[in-house]
């Protein structure tokens, strides 16, 4: 049996670099936006509301306000300025609240409330934004400024109504 010792291999280190860079470039593009997508998917598992209404609350770090509310407006200009008729309908129904009173630790307090809510609309932050602003650097740090705010988790609860005190 012949030995590979003192047989050398040498080529130079740039004949390696087009596949690093294939591979790293693949990954980044190829899991960036889906990776946004999946990532909130994860941490907000209700992204519809089917019941007729829905109710998220979130608790955003007193110094990060104006982040998420920067977001929020783009995915309000995202939902009005789609082509897509379902994405309209949700600009429609869809409310942000602040609470006044200052939360613990500074934090603010945000309720969104979705009535009426599009049905098996998909009402995540991060598809609605990758959806809207196709190029995937202006999405991740939408998306960033976002998920970067929250002092806590988001809750997201879907309703069903029992009774209108109007009618």
């Amino acid at each position: 049996m012949r030995s590979l010792e003192g047989v050398s291999f040498r080529r130079p280190a740039w004949v390696g670099l087009p596949v690093v860079l294939a591979v790293l470039i693949g990954a980044v593009f190829g899991f960036g936006v889906q990776g946004l997508v999946r990532a909130e998917a994860q941490n907000n598992p209700a992204s519809n509301f089917n019941e007729g209404a829905g109710f998220i609350q979130a608790v955003i770090e007193g110094d990060k306000t104006d982040d998420f509310e920067t977001v929020m407006e783009k995915v309000k200009e995202a939902l009005q300025n789609s082509e897509n008729s379902t994405r309209q309908q949700q600009a429609e129904g869809w409310k942000l609240y602040r609470v006044t009173d200052p939360g613990q630790g500074g934090n603010v307090t945000y309720f969104m409330v979705i009535d009426p809510a599009v049905e098996d609309a998909d009402y995540t932050i991060s598809t609605i934004l990758s959806e809207a602003y196709p190029d995937f650097g202006e999405a991740q740090s939408l998306y960033g400024m976002f998920s970067g705010s929250f002092a806590g988790g988001i809750g997201r609860i879907n309703m069903q109504l029992v009774d209108d005190f109007s009618n």
